[in-house]
Order: structure tokens, then sequence, then C-alpha cells
């Protein structure tokens, strides 16, 4: 999925319609940056072990996820402070990103290009499904703070239970 995330976030401005979907990605990277903070954060905690080059190339491959959020969240915080605002709107937050992109430095990624072959029991079934777990943990609590969040987390939540239901069986 990171690989996804770098092939748009490196190349989207070729291929997607409008600039304003490329902005809209890098928005939701932005709101999003605790899950990818979690990932990263399991990627370290496992970087040791046996899945020691996954984990490796997981976070190789999130740096630029990460890159986005640690250049656009101060500058958000500054526009916010400077504007005296406490809670701000989605789009006076593209707004500043918009403003913001000539400062962004991200890494090129190698090999965006090629994709591993399907295996039916892939070797980091352990880690994905650690990965779930996290992601699971997330959506509950933020399902209690918010009170229900609507559409996207029902997306998230019937992904966890389809990912993990495929995890268990594949055992």
């Amino acid at each position: 999925i990171v690989r996804i995330f770098n092939l748009f976030i490196t190349y989207g401005d070729t291929f997607l319609p409008n600039p304003a979907i490329y902005d809209d990605l890098y928005y939701e990277l932005i709101r999003m940056r605790k899950v990818f903070d979690d990932i990263y954060i399991m990627g370290v905690k496992h970087s040791n072990g046996p899945l020691k080059e996954v984990c490796e190339r997981l976070l190789s491959h999130i740096v630029n996820v990460r890159a986005i959020s640690t250049h656009f969240v101060p500058k958000i915080d500054h526009w916010c402070t400077a504007n005296e605002i406490a809670s701000i709107t989605p789009d006076q937050v593209l707004d500043v990103v918009r403003s913001n992109y000539d400062s962004l430095t991200l890494k090129l990624i190698d090999g965006l290009d090629h994709y591993d072959r399907y295996t039916e029991k892939p070797k980091e079934t352990l880690f994905f499904t650690q990965l779930v777990g996290v992601l699971w943990v997330w959506h509950i609590s933020y399902s209690r703070d918010v009170g229900g969040c609507g559409f996207r987390c029902g997306l998230l939540h019937r992904m966890c239970v389809g990912v993990s239901s495929c995890l268990v069986l594949n055992r």
C-alpha cells in the first residue's frame, strides 16, 4: 500500500485528472498521519526481528508519507497561530498545502514500477496481522472519540475484518 502512495506522491501530477486531487491526497495523508506514525513505530519495533528485511523496506518506503506530514503540520500550526484560529477547516489546510509545495523535499523511491508476485501465504502474515491490530485499535478509539465516524471508518472496519479473517484462514 505504501508503494501505491509513493507512486501517487511521486508521479501523481502526471496522471491524476487535476491538481485538486493531488492536493486532496496530501490533505488525507496529513489528516491520517497518526496511522502512518503507528506503522513507522511498528516497523522500527520489528526491524531487528525475523521480519527485518520487510521492515527495512517499509521504513525506506514510508519516508515520503512521513515527510509530507512533518513538512506541512508545522506550516499549518504556524498559519493557525498567525491567524489566531484554533480550529482550521479543510479548505484552509488545502490553502496552506498549496502555498508550501515548493519547500517540500521528497525522496525518489527506486523500483516503483516493479511489484512482488502474489503468494498465498506470505512470510509477512505476522506483520500484517499486527498492522491490522493497530488499525483496529485506532478505529475503535476514533469511533469512541467522535461518537461514530461514518463511511470512512465503516470502510476501515470492513477492511480490517476482511483482512483479519483472511489472515486467520491462511495460518
